[in-house]
Order: structure tokens, then C-alpha cells, then sequence
């Protein structure tokens, strides 16, 4: 190569491309001739006349039948595609980033909608003044209310509602719950618009939240099969990075986008609101008759409580316990457990908590759950503890099941003092369903 003026111009004469001795290792099997630099020998499809007697051995078959040219193409040039080829996904994630949600809206006939969508921050590269990149993204909403309410919230009324998502490309496996439970939809022939329904139900508190969970593959491939799945926070644009060999993402949060919700409101209707022991409001919309009534069976822990906290009655109805009494309640004891049964309504599966145990203190005591129809075959649906004291049975049974029974178990944590184990005031079936 010669370039006029310049010092370092080659020499005239014969030149060949080689692949360097230096390189670590032995990966390909072969021998490396250090002498001349060649790796593994050389490699000159046609050998110039001037050259071809250092050339003599390239075509020469070892004893596995083997040569220079048959070492290249079985052994170098498959690794040269493979890497190439991982260049160009790499390349390609560079333009294409993990899938998004672009906007959702959910609508009701006659009713609020909710309306949101990530707008582009976009600013040039440090680099760069004729091209722009996604700095951040900024979540703007539009939304229409209930009719007398204003448009500052946007407030769902019990029926019919519409969703629809937009993702920032194709995708597939989408998957969408609301307030838990799996909305059903389909992908448009483009397969970036997500369009689905559901119902929401008249029993329930006068004021629910619930948060859409949405999650997605991409519909393309990644490299090195990254970034495939949903980016669950769009205010961060995720980026591949220059950084051989990993080229790792940056700001990725790979998973479920629950950054949108719904707000639902009801005509209160019957229904009562109590405070538990660690002050949280609690709408039952059964009211009174929700709570347990009847005492089944107590069995009394070992280190038991005293025989002032150990009347399993003061377990049943409303929760009434009172401090200045020490009242109200009943210590199941280090182990010990109660079944209580409800009379005038049945424990049934609705979105969110369907039971909350009312405990006295501002802790909730680990304490066993289980249900049952008919007080023979339990249901266990895990166990209360911490600031956890309204349960969601939706996990656990099927729709339309209905049960009368509630069996607590102390977990023996802590078990010391006069009231060792959970203190019960009362129980109540938030989702309920009163009997004829």
C-alpha cells in the first residue's frame, strides 16, 4: 500500500496475509510454526511464484489426511461465522431494545377511562450532534371520570371495562392480571396491540386500587438470548454497552410493568368499616354478619395463657377487644389453636383479601391459616405473621367454592409472658356471600 509523501510506505515486493503466532493458546489442534510467525502455518490460497518454495508443505495431507487449507475451513472458519454472526445480533440489539409498554387504556361504557403513556426524553450523544437518544421516558396521563367526580383520579364503577396495551414492538406470551387475576385477551396482526377484558364485581369495598401486571416476550431474537423478556420499567430505556466481551446491559429491569392501576368505586351498600389492632381500616361489606360466630373447638397451647386470656368466646362476632379491660380476646397459647365457623355467610374468592384476621397489638403473631367446607377436610393457605393479616385465598381453590371454617394454629413464636401465641379478637370473611 502506498500513500504519496509518506514515510512509511511499503517496500516493493510480494506479501501475503498470516495469522499470527501470538495468538494464545493452541484452540484449533494445530501447530503453530513460530519461527516465521505463521499460525498454524500459513495461509495463501495461490502462492506467488517468488514465494511458492516456502510454500512446498501447505497442500502436504498428514496422516489423518489432513492440510493447511482443510485446518482453515474445519477449524477456523466456523468460529469466524459464529463470532461474526454474534456481532450482528450485538449490532442489532444496539438499534433494538428490550420490549416496552408504550401505553395502556382501559375504558368502561358510560364510565371513567384511564388513559397513559411514556413519552421520549431525547438529548444527541456525547459524541454525536446529527442523531438523538432516548435519555429517560416520562409517564403522562389523560383520564375521564364517573360522572360528578372530577377528572383529577379516574374512578371504575362495578360492569363491564376494556383494556388496551401497546408495546413498543412485537412481542408474544403476553400475559395480563388485574388485581391478581388473568385478564383474557389477544395481539392485533401486528402483534403490538394487546386487547382484552373483564369484569368488576359489585361486592367489595367503596374504594379498591387495583394494579395491571403486564409482562411480554419479544417477538425478535437478542444476542446471547438477553433482553428478551419485558422491560418492567420504560423510565429507564434500557442500553446494550460497549464492552467486550460481555456488551452487558445497563438500566434493564427485566419482568412485570405494574406501574398502572385502576381506581374502582362503589355504592356502599350495607357494608361496615373496622379498625384491627394495628390501626388499618378494614371494609367487610357483609357487615356484622361476616364474622365468625360459633366455637367449634379450642385446644390451649403449652406454656398456656393465663385463664383470664383463655375464653375462646371472646373470639367471636365483631372485634371488641378493649384495652382498659383487657378484653375481647382470646390467646391461643405456645401451639394451641381455635376453629370458629361462620353461620350467616360463607367465605368465597373476590379480587383482593377474601379474610382478615382481626389480632390484638400492633404485630400480627405467625399464626397457621387453613379453611374447610365442612370442618373435616382443610384447606391450607399458608400462614399470617408481621403487618400480614388480611389473606387472599384465590391461589388455593377454585371458582364459586364456598367455606364455612377457619382453623388458627399458633406457630410458637414468641412463646413466654402470661399471653404466649397469637391473640385472636375476631375473624371476618371479606369476601362473603350471606346464606338463605
Amino acid at each position: 500500500m502506498e500513500i504519496p509523501g509518506s514515510p512509511s510506505n511499503d517496500e516493493e515486493g510480494y506479501y501475503y496475509i498470516e495469522l499470527s503466532g501470538d495468538l494464545p493458546g493452541e484452540p484449533f489442534n494445530a501447530v503453530a510454526d513460530l519461527g516465521r510467525n505463521f499460525f498454524p502455518a500459513a495461509f495463501l490460497p495461490s502462492p506467488l511464484p517468488k514465494v511458492a518454495d516456502q510454500c512446498t508443505a501447505w497442500r502436504v495431507e498428514s496422516a489423518g489426511g489432513l492440510n493447511l487449507y482443510s485446518l482453515i475451513g474445519r477449524r477456523i472458519f466456523p468460529s469466524i461465522v459464529e463470532h461474526t454472526a454474534g456481532l450482528i445480533e450485538h449490532f442489532f440489539d444496539i438499534v433494538n431494545h428490550p420490549p416496552f409498554v408504550r401505553s395502556v387504556q382501559v375504558s368502561q361504557p358510560g364510565g371513567g377511562s384511564y388513559s397513559a403513556f411514556w413519552k421520549d426524553i431525547k438529548e444527541p450523544p456525547s459524541r454525536s450532534i446529527s442523531i438523538t437518544d432516548v435519555r429517560e421516558r416520562s409517564l403522562t396521563g389523560e383520564f375521564k371520570n364517573l360522572p360528578g367526580e372530577k377528572d383529577e383520579i379516574s374512578y371504575f364503577s362495578p360492569g363491564h371495562a376494556v383494556i388496551c396495551i401497546t408495546f413498543s414492538e412485537p412481542v408474544q406470551s403476553v400475559a395480563v392480571k388485574m388485581g391478581g387475576r388473568t385478564v383474557s385477551g389477544s395481539l392485533d396482526k401486528d402483534e403490538s396491540v394487546w386487547t382484552g377484558d373483564f369484569v368488576i364485581e359489585e361486592g367489595g369495598p367503596p374504594e379498591e386500587t387495583r394494579t395491571i401486571a403486564i409482562d411480554a416476550e419479544d417477538k425478535n431474537n437478542h444476542y446471547g438470548n438477553e433482553g428478551g423478556q419485558l422491560d418492567g420499567n420504560p423510565a429507564t430505556p434500557a442500553k446494550r454497552i460497549e464492552d467486550y466481551p460481555d456488551y452487558h446491559w445497563i438500566k434493564y429491569e427485566s419482568g412485570e410493568d405494574t406501574r398502572h392501576s385502576i381506581q374502582i368505586k362503589r355504592e356502599e351498600e350495607g357494608g361496615e368499616t373496622y379498625t384491627d389492632g394495628k390501626g388499618t381500616k378494614v371494609f367487610v361489606p357483609c357487615g356484622k354478619l361476616a364474622f365468625a360466630d360459633t366455637l367449634v373447638s379450642y385446644r390451649r397451647g403449652n406454656p398456656a395463657p393465663v385463664s383470664a386470656a383463655a375464653n375462646p368466646s371472646q373470639a367471636l362476632g365483631e372485634p371488641d377487644f378493649s384495652n382498659e379491660r383487657d378484653s375481647g380476646y382470646v390467646t391461643l397459647g405456645c401451639g394451641g389453636s381455635i376453629v370458629l365457623a361462620f353461620t350467616s355467610v360463607r367465605l368465597v374468592d373476590v379480587p383482593g383479601p377474601d379474610l382478615h384476621v382481626f389480632e390484638v397489638g400492633p404485630d400480627v403473631e405467625p399464626t397457621d391459616l387453613e379453611i374447610s367446607k365442612d370442618g373435616a377436610r382443610w384447606i391450607k393457605i399458608g400462614h399470617i405473621s408481621g403487618g400480614k393479616a388480611s389473606v387472599d385465598i384465590q391461589p388455593f381453590v377454585s371458582a364459586g367454592d364456598q367455606f364455612r371454617f377457619v382453623k388458627l394454629t399458633d406457630l410458637k413464636t414468641p412463646c413466654r409472658g402470661n399471653w404466649p401465641g397469637a391473640d385472636i379478637d375476631a375473624v371476618a370473611a371479606i369476601g362473603c356471600v350471606v346464606t338463605k
